[in-house]
């Protein structure tokens, strides 16, 4: 395979079920107040934005986001959709993790971000 390295983008939105979910995804969102009657602000999450690397490679693509290297943010898939795929399931994971035991995320930004 070639020795290519590509950057893309990834948006990850607040979940939508389970503990932390988000009521909404856009920031214009509004909802009744209760019987009132009245429109009524709805919280949003963030969504965050991830700069992962994507390499060929024997198997596949490698796929990884360079911030949180060290803390697992890498996968592999045989296409790179699929790879696309596992690397936002993993980022979801981890963010996940953090949430629950109540710990700051590490920094999204690193030399790729």
């Amino acid at each position: 395979m070639d020795n290519l390295c590509a950057f893309e983008s990834l948006r990850l939105f607040p979940p939508t079920v389970g503990k932390g979910a988000a009521k909404a995804h856009t920031p214009a969102a509004t909802s009744k107040g209760p019987g009132t009657g009245s429109p009524q602000r709805v919280k949003t999450l963030p969504t965050r934005k991830f700069r992962v690397v994507l390499e060929p490679d024997e198997y596949g693509w490698h796929i990884y986001y360079p911030p949180w290297g060290k803390i697992g943010a890498s996968t592999w898939g045989q296409t790179r959709e699929e790879a696309l795929r596992h690397i936002k399931e993993v980022l979801e994971m981890i963010i996940e993790e953090f949430e629950e035991e109540g710990r700051p995320l590490p920094p999204l930004r690193g030399c790729y971000g």
